[in-house]
């Protein structure tokens, strides 16, 4: 069976662009900032187009596609951990859904699994062995005030959505709940690190460092652009 998923729903891996790590808009400008800050070889107009055009002259969809492609990596890691568990294939085919507005909700990484029919009835039975536990932690996809749940969160309603009202659904939360319950058995302790304000796991910052490791010049399609950053880059090397 092939299943779509997305990290909205199944949040292994954060992709958000939007006031984090990997925005292209905060790279762009501090990639400049920390050139135009090491050299006075540019002009002021040169400076001024850099600013008023960068940022309509970049490929962001180029931009986000390298980024799937990291994530990728990353989901296929998540589920080589939980192999001995329950089996799953990620199929080739990733990409980064962007909202309109970012007011409410922001990037997600869409991709599709491969799971047997067998392999669903193990994460089925995993789950009624382990019933108390999983609804338990399920609880806080309850609706509540400010908050509507779309997951299937209480027993019924898990049981009828793996058994097809909602697959994708129902293992997303199966996902999550060993990713947060088995850390250490699937992980080992080194995942159990935590940012300083203890919102990321280090599988997290592992996958914001090697996108941050993209040069994001080679996205700016704008010629004149390319040009300035190559001059100011040239003279900072010679400094």
């Amino acid at each position: 069976m092939i299943i779509k998923m997305n990290t909205d729903i199944c949040p292994i891996l954060n992709v958000g662009m939007c006031d984090t790590h990997i925005s292209p808009s905060d790279r762009l400008f501090y990639l400049f900032s920390d050139i135009i800050e090491e050299s006075d070889i540019l002009t002021p107009e040169e400076e001024k187009y850099y600013d008023e055009t960068v940022y309509d002259y970049f490929d962001r969809e180029a931009y986000e596609q390298r980024v799937a492609e990291i994530a990728r990596v990353y989901i296929e890691s998540f589920f080589e951990h939980i192999k001995d568990v329950v089996s799953v294939k990620v199929l080739p085919e990733v990409n980064i859904n962007s909202p309109e507005e970012y007011n409410y909700q922001n990037d997600e990484l869409e991709f599709k699994i491969e799971i047997a029919e067998s392999e669903l009835a193990k994460i089925r039975e995993n789950v009624r062995k382990d019933a108390e536990k999983f609804f338990d932690w399920a609880a806080k996809y309850k609706t509540r005030d400010g908050f509507v749940s779309f997951m299937p969160y209480w027993e019924n309603g898990w049981y009828a959505a793996i058994d097809g009202r909602d697959t994708a659904r129902a293992i997303s939360m199966y996902f999550e709940y060993l990713l947060e319950q088995g850390e250490k058995e699937f992980f080992g302790e080194k995942f159990l690190i935590l940012t300083e304000d203890e919102s990321d796991t280090v599988y997290q910052r592992w996958f914001e460092d090697d996108v941050l490791e993209i040069d994001i010049d080679e996205f700016i399609v704008d010629k004149k652009c390319r040009q300035i950053i190559n001059k100011a880059v040239a003279a900072n090397t010679k400094e």
